[in-house]
């Protein structure tokens, strides 16, 4: 496989561009908090990624969260308001994704606790075995990460957390070659709702849930430089604020954000930030570049 050119791009950041939409599950998947640890060597050689690397966030919510608190979204897909377990477009994703030179897609996951969240595991599980298939081909150099996004409005035992890092472990990691490392690690970052979690208790439930089987990293929070029980790493999510810079507990410049706009569809939700222009953007992604991030 062809290296990507080394574009100094630490993180991108992409909202309602690149979405799935969901169709049904199988009464049969397991629940995550019932999921067992196979201690078993993993069999996939997984390779390291190396810095700079850009990522984006990528949503496999459809076709529920077409229309949010009943109001439809207020942008065209180009390939039409499609399904994410189909394969067609799922591979147009990863089409796109690759002439993007995106590294690492991170997928969205919230668990598998009811019927509207459970179908998302088999769009993100569909997405990483297409990749690994067009990997072995040559057509494609892509990596996947989950984002684990139950923190944001859960204060998560450390019972189900550890459950469900298992169970990514086995569905995700143990299977799909592409899937994303770093220092040896699987990759997963995980979102925080602010303040609840800007705590010395909450760092640690972390650092002892991964156990350092994981490279995590944390959403950043006011004071999060200075915080006991430091992550991996640290990311930003605000696709209302076009640029985020990041910077860990030396002061190194670790991550670049942006976004190229965001508007919810839902006209009581204030977040907003009008679409860059081609101009705009272009500009906004050489600054990114020339941040040298990594």
């Amino acid at each position: 496989m062809k290296k990507k050119s080394n574009m100094n791009i630490a993180l991108v950041r992409k909202t309602c561009i690149l979405v799935l939409l969901i169709s049904s599950i199988s009464a049969g998947m397991l629940k995550a908090n019932s999921y067992a640890l196979d201690e078993q060597t993993d069999s996939i050689i997984h390779e390291d990624s190396e810095y700079p690397l850009r990522g984006i966030f990528y949503y496999a919510w459809y076709p529920n969260t077409w229309s949010p608190n009943g109001y439809h979204v207020q942008y065209h897909p180009t390939i039409g308001y499609y399904t994410s377990t189909d394969l067609s477009a799922i591979n147009h994703h990863i089409t796109e994704l690759e002439y993007a030179q995106i590294d690492v897609a991170i997928a969205s996951w919230w668990g598998l606790d009811n019927a509207n969240r459970a179908p998302r595991d088999v769009a993100i599980k569909s997405c990483m075995d297409e990749t690994d298939r067009r990997t072995e081909t040559g057509e494609v150099d892509l990596k996947w990460a989950i984002y684990y996004e139950l923190e944001a409005f859960y204060d998560e035992p450390m019972d189900t957390i550890k459950a469900d890092l298992n169970y990514l472990m086995e569905r995700y990691v143990k299977q799909n070659k592409c899937y994303a490392h770093i220092n040896g690690k699987p990759v997963i970052f995980v979102y925080t709702s602010g303040s609840v979690d800007n705590t010395e208790e909450f760092m640690k439930k972390w650092a002892d849930a991964v156990d350092g089987k994981w490279y995590y990293v944390l959403k950043v929070f006011g004071g999060y430089r200075d915080m006991p029980y430091q992550p991996s790493s640290w990311h930003q999510y605000g696709p209302s604020t076009r640029v985020h810079k990041m910077t860990d507990s030396s002061g190194k410049l670790v991550s670049v954000n942006i976004s190229p706009g965001f508007k919810h569809a839902d006209p009581a939700k204030e977040a907003f930030l009008e679409r860059a222009d081609r101009t705009l953007w272009t500009s906004v992604v050489k600054d990114m570049v020339a941040s040298k991030a990594d």
